[in-house]
């Protein structure tokens, strides 16, 4: 059984054992303009957050997802719903979200993968793929359009890594952080060709 993720903060961004603190001259500025900081301790607990009800999952689906790959929990809803824009954090502060996944669905392998996405496909699932949850353009919202159902797929699990020496090119597994990407190369003598700024959780 794989495990969705759960490694950064729900309501914002970062490392949720980390204290969020801002520097005196951000804190002066902020005092100066009469704007109110949120930090944790202002943050709405995940399990106050309001989400639209989840709605069953075809049991084609979940056969193929294999039950015990499968959540449904408040907590992986919330943390499955938003990627890390604006308006998704302000729609998570505010406590309120217009759409969750119905599930959160973890495969362990690309078997299980391609298993997923063509039942799925037959059974009119919308699926909305969740690598590292850092999208800034609405790359995993669940949109469910003309669906009945959303899942998040979260590739959590697939972490694997191979390199062509000749061309100089890898692949890297959806479920690869960035640091453990880099660190994972830097053992075959490599490094990232490009670093986002959202290398730490992407």
């Amino acid at each position: 059984m794989s495990e969705p993720r759960r490694d950064n903060r729900w309501w914002g961004w970062g490392d949720p054992a980390e204290p969020v603190e801002l520097g005196p001259a951000a804190e002066r500025l902020l005092a100066e303009r009469e704007i109110a900081t949120i930090d944790g301790s202002t943050a709405p607990q995940i399990d106050e957050v309001k989400i639209p009800e989840a709605r069953p999952l075809a049991e084609r689906v979940l056969d193929a997802a294999g039950k015990e790959n499968v959540f449904t929990g408040h907590e992986d809803r919330v943390r499955h719903a938003n990627g890390q824009n604006y308006l998704d954090l302000m729609s998570l502060r505010a406590g309120r979200l217009e759409q969750a996944p119905d599930a959160v669905v973890v495969p362990e392998n690309a078997d299980r993968v391609l298993a997923v996405l063509e039942a799925c496909a037959d059974s009119g699932v919308a699926v909305v793929p969740f690598g590292g949850g850092s999208s800034v353009v609405g790359g995993v919202t669940p949109l469910r359009g003309e669906h009945e159902t959303v899942i998040s797929l979260d590739l959590a699990a697939l972490r694997e890594i191979s390199v062509d020496e000749t061309s100089l090119t890898a692949r890297l597994g959806a479920g690869l952080r960035g640091p453990e990407a880099e660190r994972l190369l830097g053992e075959r003598g490599y490094t990232l060709g490009h670093f986002p700024q959202s290398f730490e959780y992407a």
